[in-house]
């Protein structure tokens, strides 16, 4: 099976890369593009065909979002929207 897991480069997303290691895994993080920029997340994904998309990703230092939620609300809010429809448009299942 292949999955893309977004957000790879966090503690969950190394543990769960390591886990999926039967399946083709592509694993992606902040190099590969930021979640909320929807036309670059669409390119990547797109061009990886993924039939499971597992989102990571997230905006969760409680001061920062406090002091900055337009970003926490794009990065935890917005983004996963976009995500999911990518994922729907590519006919994949989509995990949160």
């Amino acid at each position: 099976m292949r999955i893309c897991v977004v957000g790879a480069n966090g503690q969950l997303g190394r543990d769960l890369t390591a886990a999926l290691a039967g399946h083709e895994v592509i694993p992606l993080t902040r190099k590969d593009f930021d979640v909320t920029d929807y036309g670059r997340a669409r390119e990547v994904i797109v061009a990886a065909r993924p039939e499971i998309l597992v989102n990571l990703a997230a905006y969760h230092r409680v001061d920062d979002c406090e002091s900055n939620p337009e970003l926490a609300y794009s990065v935890n809010v917005l983004a996963v929207l976009n995500l999911v429809r990518i994922a729907n448009d590519l006919d994949a299942k989509m995990a949160q």
